[in-house]
């Protein structure tokens, strides 16, 4: 094994010797030049991040991070864990010594970070689109080519993008701080569609786009106003702002959960219900409001106070990236201001590290974002539209690439309602007959059947044919595959094991340390569910000189 060194901060250390914990130094930074990336560029097999991290199928790959332009950085570690020796010698030849780069140059990244929070914003924005389709068949009327009816508008998104991926770094000022917030919130806050959103809550009942103090004004209008005066009083009367209208809106979605208790239901009740749901919405929200104005009791009081409160609190972080615009705006730059950020950050309020503020701030929005999204995922179950996305599931499944896009979308359908499943295995056997000379297709249908086994148990072994196709392109996943579909097994089929064994015998002594290792867990496994399945002396006999990881494999 070749015993490559790295320059560290600390002289030149072996990756393989730091990964094996043999030298201290597992977590030492090792930096490269960019251009170490340029070799697995346009090449399938590997997938290389934002944050320059790179990943070889499922064989090897490690984290990194950017730390100035032009250099990514690497722990030793990690460098030598599972790391081809090619691969080191490649990379040795890119590494840099600290003394190289420029101190002015170094910088956090956070690409990743922004990448992610507008990935959550159009994973959200495709969520909602299917709800309203659902909730709201009144969206229709006011839904044209004018009309966007998505619930962020990420249409100068890349502009955005491009001002907030530029370096930030210990020279950073206030002033480009205050700048990168500012653009931070347009990207975020700014792009709420209030103008869909002040519809949507319209289609159930207007007033639930106004706060408390404005329905208490309209409750209040006196009779007799001139036109001045009219004026003046229709001035107060506004919507909630962006980002309240938002989580007015999260409400009620949570509502229409809570009304239909996740129960499966077909359209004809659904839509025989709509009209008492909207009663039952106006009813709830006027409770609400009197709750909210003279403390009057009702029903689902608690209900309405944990569920503001738990999402005024998953959207703090936009609370404070909008009030922090909006002081600035006011104000114009203040040291106070940015005081008060480093103190709701967690830092000291003289903190004056811009870049790191900037990272906690970025990082927050970001868990707030996706929270939002995991949340709006449930929703009411109808049986039809499933069955239709389904169909078009398979159907894409079927005519198009991007296999692993179209199993997740089954997969997640299956979860709503596991009796899918068996309604549409034919169809499915079908599409995996049709596709089983696609690599890419058997790959995620492994995968597939392993997650749904903890569902369909003992069936999923019926799909063994489709596991030895994958065994030859990925031999560590199948074995991986296996394990969570014997683990969710009552009982294990005779042909499941005969279809397997002969390929386990070879892996048990394959050179490739993961694969030996894994299928021998997997025999052992085997072993524990049904002993009388598999020959032992034949496993000890072949498994004779060899590297041996479980006791149940030796000879006694």
């Amino acid at each position: 094994m070749t015993d490559i060194e790295f320059e560290t901060y600390q002289g030149l250390k072996s990756a393989k010797k730091a990964a094996r914990n043999e030298i201290y130094g597992f977590e030492d930074s090792v930096y490269f030049k960019e251009e170490v990336l340029k070799k697995y560029e346009g090449d399938r097999d590997y997938q290389i991040g934002d944050d320059g991290s790179v990943q070889f199928r499922s064989e090897w790959g490690f984290r990194s991070y950017r730390d100035a332009e032009g250099i990514i950085c690497v722990l030793l570690g990690d460098l030598g864990n599972n790391f081809p020796d090619e691969e080191l010698k490649h990379w040795k030849l890119y590494n840099i010594h600290l003394d190289e780069m420029g101190i002015t140059e170094y910088y956090t990244d956070f690409r990743h970070t922004l990448n992610r929070i507008v990935h959550f914003m159009d994973v959200l924005n495709k969520i909602m689109k299917n709800k309203i389709k659902l909730y709201y068949p009144e969206a229709i009327k006011f839904n044209s080519d004018s009309f966007d009816d998505n619930i962020f508008d990420l249409t100068h998104s890349e502009n955005h993008l491009r001002f907030l991926k530029k370096v930030i770094n210990e020279s950073t000022s206030a002033e480009e701080l205050e700048m990168k917030i500012v653009t931070l919130n347009c990207l975020v806050i700014d792009s709420i569609n209030i103008k869909l959103l002040s519809k949507l809550l319209d289609c159930l009942d207007g007033n639930l786009k106004y706060s408390s103090s404005v329905l208490t004004l309209i409750s209040v209008k006196p009779d007799g106003l001139n036109d001045e005066e009219s004026k003046h009083y229709k001035s107060f009367i506004r919507n909630l702002n962006s980002l309240e209208l938002l989580k007015r809106f999260l409400l009620v979605d949570d509502l229409h959960n809570h009304y239909y208790e996740q129960k499966v239901i077909t359209i004809k009740h659904f839509e025989n219900s709509r009209d008492e749901f909207y009663e039952f919405i106006k009813m709830e929200f006027d409770n609400f409001y009197m709750w909210d104005i003279n403390k009057q009791d009702f029903d689902n009081r608690k209900y309405f106070e944990q569920k503001t409160i738990d999402i005024t609190e998953k959207t703090s972080s936009l609370k404070l990236l909008n009030k922090f615009r909006n002081s600035t705006a006011a104000h114009g730059h203040s040291p106070k201001i940015i005081a008060k950020m480093n103190r709701n950050l967690g830092f000291d309020g003289s903190n004056d590290d811009y870049s790191a503020l900037f990272i906690k701030l970025l990082s927050q929005v970001c868990w707030d974002i996706e929270h939002i999204c995991f949340e709006r995922n449930s929703s009411i179950l109808i049986k039809e539209y499933h069955d239709d996305w389904f169909n078009d599931a398979l159907d894409k499944l079927k005519n198009k690439n991007e296999s692993k896009f179209y199993f997740d979308e089954l997969l997640s359908l299956i979860e709503d309602i596991p009796e899918l499943f068996e309604e549409f295995e034919k169809q499915l056997i079908e599409v995996a007959e049709y596709k089983k000379s696609d690599d890419d297709f058997i790959h995620h249908f492994g995968t597939f059947i392993a997650k749904i086994s903890s569902q369909i148990n003992d069936r999923a072994q019926i799909y063994v044919d489709y596991l030895v196709l994958k065994y030859k392109i990925e031999p560590i996943l199948v074995w991986s595959d296996c394990y969570d579909i014997i683990i969710n097994s009552n009982q294990i089929s005779v042909i499941f094991v005969e279809k397997i064994y002969p390929l386990l015998k070879d892996s048990i002594i394959s050179t490739n340390p993961n694969e030996a290792h894994l299928s021998q867990s997997l025999l052992t496994l085997l072993i524990k569910k049904d002993i009388s399945k598999i020959d032992i002396e034949e496993i000890k006999h072949i498994l004779a000189d060899k590297k041996i990881y479980f006791d149940e494999l030796r000879p006694s």
